[in-house]
């Protein structure tokens, strides 16, 4: 067995190799003990044996992607959420490793469209399970280690799937998980050194919380920044929590002068094959900002970006938006729940609606940890491999693309078990998730307050039953009588796309306010030009 190795990315995490592996990103083995470099090297480089290798990924806690050499062998792997991706096909004799999709494109002999990829990628702006938008070329799965040789192989080794929960009152769970949050994010900190520490700021509570702690920590070499039309109920929020923090702010508003006709400039069209990488759809929304925090020059080079993705998801957010906390379901409701609610991108036929349904089962099954899991637990891995690990973590390419690290805290180890296993009567509407941050953490600094952005259960409610009303309208009336606010100038940066389709002789077709749609059309009108 032959394999070659296609490393090209040296955007915001270098790679590092010796002769038994090559590895890049940072993390805390199960002893505390920091790695970062050289020492990742040696980290992964001792493990002999699969069963070896698999263990010393497990004990990985934070950012990476590994490939180990061995004489007949090569085994790869990515952390807990797929933050740093790696892609690999089969062609000919070789095997092709690559941490970017357009360095295996360019080996393949053939690279064919995956037009059932495709058909799913329209719906949702991702691939689930391995496969990506080309044919015979595959991606690392999130929380999986793969064995690659004569033979393919490969295994989850983490699961978000619970059959049980913890054992307590609501005091004890509380008091736990304070001392969790403590020392998660205490790792986190711990792991910057002395170097900034740049806080996308929102209006929520997420992004809140990790100012907080840098405060708490007394770590001053902070910078909070937000974004978006000028004088935006987040943005106005974002400014209050800094300066009560007392932590330097800047504003990046986002207009038809900012913008621009960005379409047309190398930076973007660099920036957005990067980043979707044939399996994920691009992120726009902090790419101007991060863009003019650079060439302001108001962020050093070495920075390290820290956002507030995904606390509301470990928190619970989910049972409220999606209206589901069942511990026994069928498969067929777990499915039926999945489709409406991830694949709402695209109008999709019954047949099509039929073989999406049977993608999802299919990723569910491949997902079997053993063991009966709780069924609100099925859904939750489902998401958490899925649609978190390749569309929302993937929007830290606006941070990477322009060579900066980053940090996601609530990605935690220790901070995602203790949120795994929590009741779910804890979980619902982030009863315990916000009753921590706003009675521990924001209210001894002065930032709880009064008028808050947090959705209600009613708002949640609410919001579910439009959703279902709306499908059973035609596509052109929802758009005519639904507004959405549009606080980060959405409606400008997709009319570009608009008008860039219209020039190539495309229909967009409707998309109203939802302005993630018209990105995936955009994005998949590109692919099939490059095909």
């Amino acid at each position: 067995m032959r394999y070659r190795i296609l490393l090209n990315s040296k955007k915001g995490f270098r790679w590092f190799e010796n002769e038994q592996c090559l590895v890049r990103g940072c993390f805390y083995d199960s002893r505390g003990n920091w790695h970062e470099g050289e020492s990742m090297l040696n980290y992964f480089g001792s493990a002999d044996t699969f069963p070896e290798f698999r263990e010393r990924i497990r004990n990985a806690n934070g950012y990476f992607s590994v490939i180990r050499k061995i004489e007949k062998e090569v085994w790869l792997a990515c952390d807990l959420i797929r933050s740093l991706p790696l892609f690999f096909a089969y062609s000919g004799n070789d095997w092709l490793i690559a941490d970017d999709a357009a360095s295996v494109i360019r080996e393949l002999h053939v690279a064919e469209l995956n037009e059932e990829a495709i058909m799913e990628f329209r719906g949702t702006g991702y691939v689930t399970g391995t496969e990506t938008l080309v044919k015979n070329m595959e991606m690392v799965q999130a929380g999986e280690a793969l064995r690659l040789g004569r033979e393919r192989t490969s295994e989850f080794w983490h699961s978000y799937r619970v059959s049980g929960t913890g054992i307590g009152d609501y005091e004890l769970f509380r008091k736990q998980g304070k001392e969790v949050m403590d020392r998660s994010f205490g790792r986190m900190i711990g792991s910057l050194g002395d170097r900034t520490a740049v806080v996308p700021l929102s209006g929520g509570f997420d992004s809140r919380m990790i100012a907080v702690m840098l405060k708490k920590a007394g770590y001053s070499n902070v910078i909070c920044f937000s974004y978006g039309r000028k004088d935006n109920p987040e943005a106005l929020i974002s400014k209050k929590v800094a300066g009560k923090l007392g932590f330097p702010w800047h504003f990046i508003e986002y207009d038809e002068k900012l913008v621009g006709n960005y379409i047309d400039s190398k930076t973007f069209k660099e920036y957005f094959k990067w980043a979707s990488n044939l399996s994920s759809m691009f992120f726009m929304q902090e790419y101007f900002a991060v863009q003019a925090l650079k060439e302001t020059g108001k962020i050093p080079v070495d920075a390290v970006f820290i956002p507030g993705h995904s606390g509301d998801f470990i928190g619970g957010s989910q049972f409220a938006k999606h209206g589901f906390s069942a511990e026994v379901e069928s498969m067929e409701t777990i499915t039926e729940r999945i489709f409406r609610v991830k694949y709402h991108y695209a109008d999709y036929s019954n047949s099509q609606a039929k073989r999406m349904k049977e993608r999802i089962r299919e990723k569910i099954r491949e997902k079997e940890s053993g063991g009966d899991a709780l069924a609100y637990s099925i859904h939750e891995d489902w998401d958490f491999k899925e649609k978190f690990a390749k569309f929302n973590v993937n929007s830290n390419a606006s941070y990477t693309f322009f060579g900066y690290a980053f940090r996601m805290p609530y990605w935690d180890h220790e901070l995602v078990e203790f949120f795994r296993k929590l009741p779910v009567e804890y979980k619902v509407n982030k009863r315990l998730y916000d009753d921590l941050l706003v009675n521990e953490y924001f209210r001894p600094y002065g930032v709880s307050f009064e008028s808050e952005l947090q959705n209600s259960p009613r708002t949640y409610a609410w919001g579910r039953f439009k959703k279902r009303v709306k499908k059973l309208l035609p596509t052109w009336f929802v758009n005519l009588f639904t507004k959405k606010q549009d606080l980060l100038c959405y409606r400008e940066i997709t009319s570009r796309m608009r008008d860039d389709l219209r020039k190539r002789g495309e229909n967009p077709g409707a998309h109203g306010n939802r302005y993630n749609k018209m990105i995936i059309e955009w994005y998949l009108a590109w692919v099939k030009e490059q095909a």
